[in-house]
């Protein structure tokens, strides 16, 4: 089985889960980056998302 990560830091996580037994073996995980326009945007998505989630904090800061 083949695991598509986006993220770097995500990728490497697995590995290392893998490396130490913590996950089957027969998991196989690349890394593939996003291209940067489809990364933007994605930025821009969680930005928004969060700000719904967190209101206090963005309250505490000026944000509305």
């Amino acid at each position: 089985m083949v695991m598509i990560l986006t993220k770097r830091d995500m990728y490497n996580l697995c590995v290392k889960e893998i490396e130490g037994g913590r996950a089957p073996r027969k998991l196989e995980f690349l890394h593939a980056p996003l291209p940067a326009d489809l990364a933007a945007k994605l930025q821009i998505a969680k930005r928004a998302s969060s700000d719904e989630v967190q209101p206090r904090r963005n309250a505490s800061l000026g944000i509305e």
